[in-house]
């Protein structure tokens, strides 16, 4: 994997772990097997390389004013965790 894919990798890794750490009560309360299926649906989305969502942040890096130095906002890692759940949801289906 390329170096510099490796902190947004580690980014969208940790913003989907946060996203099913909320929905955890939610999940349980939809099915017993709830918060198993998250886990399991996290644990498959972060065994590929995540080259999509990082592509999302990379288009907003190239795209965005105001010059190289800053920080995406939250706004742009969650849609890169969401492309990568997005994805790893029609791999399973």
């Amino acid at each position: 994997m390329l170096a510099w894919l490796v902190p947004i990798r580690e980014r969208i890794a940790v913003t989907l772990a946060s996203f099913f750490e909320e929905k955890r009560d939610w999940l349980a309360r939809v099915n017993t097997l709830g918060p198993d299926v998250g886990e399991r649906l996290l644990d498959f989305s972060l065994q590929g390389k995540t080259v999509r969502g990082c592509l999302v942040q990379l288009g907003y890096l190239l795209a965005r004013e105001g010059g190289a130095g800053r920080e995406p906002p939250e706004s742009v890692l969650m849609a890169a965790a969401a492309m990568e759940l997005f994805q790893s949801g029609l791999l399973v289906h």
